[in-house]
C-alpha cells in the first residue's frame, strides 16, 4: 500500500467527517474536517466520568476489538470499528468514537471524532491526561498525552489545502502531514478538527499518547471481590497502628 494511497484514503476520511456521510474514494484529496455547529449533549453517559467499572462492564461483548475509551474527569466514550467496506466512515452517534482503520497498518491507534460530537472533547485535554483503552473482553491499555499538534489549513474550503504547523509555522502536504501523525507507530492518536471565529474547518487537532503502565488501579477498577478485600485489610490494620503508637512513632523516624 504506497504512501500516496494513505495520504488520499486519509483526506478521504477527513471530508467525511466534515460532511457527516459516506463518500466515494477519491484519490489526491486533503479533507475539510468540520460539521454543523449544533448543541449536543456530549455526555449523555455522565455516570461514567466517575465510575469506571460500570463502565467497562457496559462495554462487555466477548470481542477483542477496541470498544472504548476513558479519561478521568473528561469523557467516557464508546468506541465503533470502521466497516470494511467503508473506510471513511466516522459515526454521528453521540457520545462515539470510531477508531481509523488505515492506522492500525501502522501499528497506530487512531480515533476520529466530528468536532461537533464527541471529538469536540479532544480540545480539553492536556499535556499528562492519562487516558485508558478498553476491549470488549474487559481488558485496558494504559497511555498518557505527550503531545498535543495543531494545524492551519491554508484554505480552509479547499479538499486541496496544504497544512501550516501552528507550533513551528512549517507547510506540510497531506503526505507529509499523514506520515507525521500516523506513521511512528505504538501510540494513540484522537483527531478533530478546530474552529476558529466563523471558519468551523479552520484547522486540524491532532491528540497523541503514549502507553504506559499502570500498575496500581483504583479500587473501583478491581472486581468486587479483590474491592471488599482491600477494605477489610484495611480495617484490620487500623486498630493495630492505632494501639501501638511508639511503634508508629518508630518507623516515622
Amino acid at each position: 500500500m504506497t504512501r500516496r494511497f494513505l495520504c488520499a484514503l486519509l483526506a478521504v476520511i477527513l471530508l467525511s467527517m466534515a460532511t457527516g456521510v459516506a463518500i466515494t474514494f477519491s484519490p489526491n484529496r486533503i479533507a475539510i474536517t468540520s460539521g454543523p455547529r449544533i448543541d449536543v449533549s456530549l455526555f449523555s453517559n455522565v455516570a461514567a466520568l466517575s465510575n469506571f467499572k460500570p463502565f467497562v462492564a457496559g462495554l462487555k461483548n466477548g470481542r477483542t476489538e477496541l470498544a472504548g475509551i476513558f479519561a478521568g474527569g473528561q469523557f467516557a466514550f464508546r468506541v465503533i470499528q470502521q466497516p470494511a467496506e467503508n473506510p471513511a466512515f466516522v459515526s454521528t452517534l453521540p457520545d462515539t468514537l470510531t477508531e481509523f482503520r488505515m492506522a492500525g497498518y501502522y501499528n497506530t491507534i487512531g480515533l476520529l471524532g466530528h468536532d461537533y460530537l464527541a471529538g469536540r472533547s479532544f480540545l480539553n485535554l492536556k499535556i499528562g491526561q492519562e487516558v485508558i483503552l478498553v476491549s470488549g473482553n474487559g481488558t485496558t491499555k494504559y497511555f498518557k498525552v505527550n503531545d498535543i499538534q495543531s494545524y492551519q489549513a491554508i484554505t480552509p474550503d479547499s479538499p486541496y489545502s496544504r497544512f501550516v504547523d501552528l507550533s513551528t509555522q512549517e507547510q506540510l502536504s497531506a503526505e507529509e502531514l499523514f506520515d507525521k501523525i500516523y506513521a511512528k507507530g505504538n501510540i494513540l492518536v484522537l483527531q478533530t478538527c478546530i474552529p476558529n471565529g466563523n471558519i468551523a474547518s479552520w484547522g486540524r487537532i491532532f491528540v497523541i499518547a503514549r502507553p504506559i503502565s499502570h500498575l496500581t488501579p483504583s479500587v473501583d477498577q478491581l472486581s468486587p471481590a479483590i474491592s471488599n478485600a482491600l477494605v477489610g485489610i484495611r480495617f484490620l490494620m487500623q486498630p493495630a497502628a492505632n494501639s501501638h503508637p511508639g511503634q508508629k512513632l518508630a518507623l516515622q523516624r
